[in-house]
């Protein structure tokens, strides 16, 4: 672990320094991709809002204030409120496009600025997202990407997980490591390494595994408590007397200090009657000595024999019952009521180059009338994979995750209720129309600037109070929908955190008071909901600010992190051993991105929904995005860590995400504009909404698979192959394909027979064609 992070720096008001210093290739080499594009979308997000801000604020601005002071400020207060406060209305909602007259000549500046937003968000999206697949490509390559060349040596393992190949739904006939070894060579794709079936050795192992590890826990409390006893005793013979309680520094200083028995003035003996003592029971046997009887003798034993003695029984069962499940046919039979273990319809298939492993995962392998044999996916690493569900039927797994799927859906929409009754009572004007609470209203408004603060600020500290025990919920839900790796449990929870934030964070939080409404008018007219979001979206931009201002004061609480210093120091109390102490430590510094990720696309959608209704939003948002960006370089390079890596993929969900907030923002914007009777804006909407499809549909295509496949020709070819296959090659070709001399365009046959059409200008060879055929033609003979 040496070398993993950078110098701590201790001088003064330089804690942050490396934050700043430190080179994206060093966290390439030495954290991982997944903190790399975590940081480049936070820092693309600052870029994007940068310059939105150079079009927006100086345009935008002036004629939203113009417009407001030509006419009455009774635009709506936050959350729909009737009651306008001074600092609400006169210094924030002035700066909105609430306050533009119908069919002004001014909303062409905000169609303007809505086009140049999103090709801003285009380029930098479409930037990201190539330069993420290069940088993915570059660094799972076996031969000289970076886990070969630099990768730390505790990360080397990732380089076996690049060869490997998880099959599911295998058939019945191919269900044996033999058969299913012979099965892949067969097929001409690659040499295969290990072919290695999954097993189901019954609940006794799992239980022998689970009793082992309490069994050592409690060996090592029994050394920990002699080491204290020595202590003790030491200090009583010193004339110091005994310490009477031992906090966790003092357990690790007994535990590192060197112990030398000579100088404590006892001889072995009384060393060794200083080892704690545990009550156990023994059978006493019957009359005849053949059959134990029922009753038992309690009896004091040496803590130390007993549990080490029990450690080595159950370690020698263990072992036997590992060799009982990966033997075909097992040697050694022991006691175990569950059947002898079986192999399953799942396996891990090692091949020896990396080629061969793109090739299986991306090709047709299997001739089934079962949609679902013989699924073939790249392998998660041996600590990702959720081993309870790898060999799952594949129908119950669907049903699995779908119910599971639509249990969350429901949640995120069950929590309107209680959210929406919290936005309202948190609403100082709501909380003045019941009567129990007219008094404490009463009492805050006395003084103007309480009010003030208790009516921006109390809203989102609720809402962030009450949300928080949400993404811990839905982690639960997404480990129940029977995913195969640790790492999928993220993504679904990364996509079910940001729809419960969108949703009631978004929408309910801005259409609290009307959620009634909306929900009849629903039922009775769909495409209403579009004009009345639209018209309250503006009266909610204060809410917004505020919410994104609570959550910039929130990251000196992400440096300290008081809530795991709280943990971390009543938890060190009831701990006693080395071993329970790195575990809390760790426990205290894994790193969800399936939880972190959405709370920072979240705003990012928001900020763009809002930088043409209300711009003032960017402001925050600038420091938001910076100082996140620095706060998180530091956590990553020092705080956290991670027991698996996805190479990135959680920035494909987040880039889906990020395209969404735009549509949505694209399509509010026009339902503004149709009820300001600005019909021309908001048909010249639809243009730009239809682009952001086109636009998604195009980056998936071009950019999604190559984030975790590898294109064939980022490899050597077979430096020779047959000639016989060269001449099929060719007949096949000339066969297949008489182009006429007139033909503008080339195209080339497949082995299947099928043709690639429009090749680019430098396949246009025949030692270029035959190049890109040979390594599908050596695939198929």
């Amino acid at each position: 672990m040496k070398n993993e992070a950078p110098p701590i720096p201790h001088k003064w008001f330089r804690g942050l320094h490396p934050a700043f210093t430190t080179s994206e290739e060093f966290f390439v080499n030495n954290v991982g991709l997944d903190a790399v594009m975590f940081l480049r979308f936070l820092k693309r997000a600052l870029y994007i809002i940068l310059m939105v801000s150079a079009i927006c604020l100086p345009i935008l601005l002036p004629i939203n204030y113009h417009a407001a002071i030509e006419q009455e400020l009774e635009g709506p207060a936050v959350n729909g409120s009737e009651k306008s406060v001074g600092f609400r209305s006169q210094t924030l909602a002035q700066y909105s496009i609430a306050f533009i007259p119908d069919e002004s000549p001014f909303f062409w500046a905000h169609i303007f600025c809505a086009y140049v937003v999103s090709g801003i968000v285009y380029y930098m999206l479409f930037t990201t997202y190539r330069d993420y697949v290069d940088l993915v490509t570059n660094y799972i390559h076996q031969e000289h990407g970076v886990l070969a060349t630099r990768a730390a040596e505790w990360r080397k393992w990732e380089i076996l997980q690049l060869r490997t190949i998880l099959v599911q739904n295998i058939p019945r006939e191919l269900q044996s490591d033999e058969k299913l070894k012979e099965w892949f060579m067969g097929l001409g794709i690659g040499e295969v390494d290990v072919a290695a079936m999954d097993r189901d050795a019954g609940q006794q192992l799992r239980k022998l595994m689970d009793k082992r590890d309490k069994t050592l826990k409690k060996l090592e409390h029994g050394y920990i408590d002699w080491l204290i006893n020595i202590d003790r005793e030491r200090s009583k013979r010193d004339g110091k007397g005994g310490r009477r309680w031992y906090g966790p520094g003092r357990i690790m200083q007994l535990h590192s200090e060197p112990l030398d028995i000579s100088q404590l003035g006892m001889d072995d003996a009384e060393v060794r009657s200083l080892r704690p003592l545990i009550r156990t029971s023994t059978n006493l046997s019957s009359a005849s000595g053949n059959a134990p009887n029922k009753r038992t003798t309690p009896r004091k034993a040496d803590a130390i024999d007993h549990y080490t003695d029990k450690l080595s029984s159950l370690t020698v069962k263990i072992k036997q019952l590992r060799q009982q499940v990966s033997q075909p046919t097992p040697q050694i039979q022991i006691p175990n009521k569950d059947p002898t273990p079986q192999t399953t319809a799942a396996a891990f298939i090692t091949f020896k180059t990396q080629r061969a492993t793109q090739i299986a995962v991306q090709v047709l392998l299997h001739s089934s009338s079962t949609p679902w044999s013989m699924c073939v996916r790249l392998a998660p690493a041996p600590q990702d994979v959720l081993w309870p569900y790898i060999s799952m039927p594949y129908l119950r797994r669907r049903f699995q995750n779908t119910s599971i799927s639509i249990i969350s859906v429901f949640l995120c929409l069950f929590w309107i209720v209680p959210t929406s009754i919290i936005a309202t009572l948190t609403a100082l004007d709501s909380l003045a129309r019941v009567p129990a609470f007219r008094w404490v209203v009463g009492i805050i408004a006395r003084s103007e600037m309480v009010y003030v603060w208790v009516q921006t600020l109390g809203p989102p500290v609720v809402l962030s109070l009450f949300n928080a025990v949400m993404p811990f919920i839905l982690e639960w839900l997404s480990y129940q929908q029977a995913l195969e790796s640790n790492s999928h449990v993220e993504m679904a929870t990364m996509d079910k955190y940001f729809f419960f934030l969108f949703f009631n964070v978004f929408f309910v939080f801005t259409l609290a008071d009307t959620l009634l409404k909306i929900i009849g008018n629903f039922f009775e007219n769909p495409i209403s909901i579009i004009t009345l979001v639209s018209t309250t979206l503006p009266g909610a931009a204060t809410f917004f600010i505020n919410y994104i201002i609570l959550n910039l004061i929130l990251f000196p609480l992400e440096l300290l992190r008081p809530q795991i210093l709280f943990v971390m120091s009543v938890g060190r109390f009831f701990l006693k051993t080395p071993r329970e102490f790195h575990d809390l430590d760790l426990y205290t510094s894994y790193l969800n991105y399936g939880i972190l990720y959405p709370m920072h696309v979240i705003i990012f959608v928001i900020i763009l929904c809002y930088s043409v209704i209300a711009p003032l939003i960017l402001i925050p948002g600038i420091f938001y995005f910076a100082i996140a960006w620095v706060v998180y370089r530091n956590q990553l390079l020092f705080v956290y860590i991670k027991e698996w890596e996805s190479f990135g993929r959680h920035f494909v969900k987040a880039f889906r995400m990020v395209v969404a907030g735009l549509g949505v923002s694209q399509v509010t914007l026009a339902g503004m504009l149709g009820a300001k009777r600005a019909q021309t804006g908001a048909i010249l909407m639809i243009p730009l909404i239809c682009s952001t499809i086109g636009f998604f549909i195009y980056c998936r295509r071009a950019f999604e698979k190559r984030t975790y496949l590898l294109p064939l020709d980022q490899f050597d070819g077979p430096e020779a192959f047959d000639y016989a296959a060269r001449r099929r090659t060719t007949r096949r070709s000339n066969h297949h394909h008489r182009p006429s001399q007139n033909s503008s365009s080339e195209s080339v046959v497949q082995p299947g027979g099928g043709s690639v059409d429009s090749l680019p200008r430098g396949m246009m060879g025949d030692s270029s064609v035959e190049s890109l055929v040979k390594g599908v033609t050596m695939t198929e003979e």
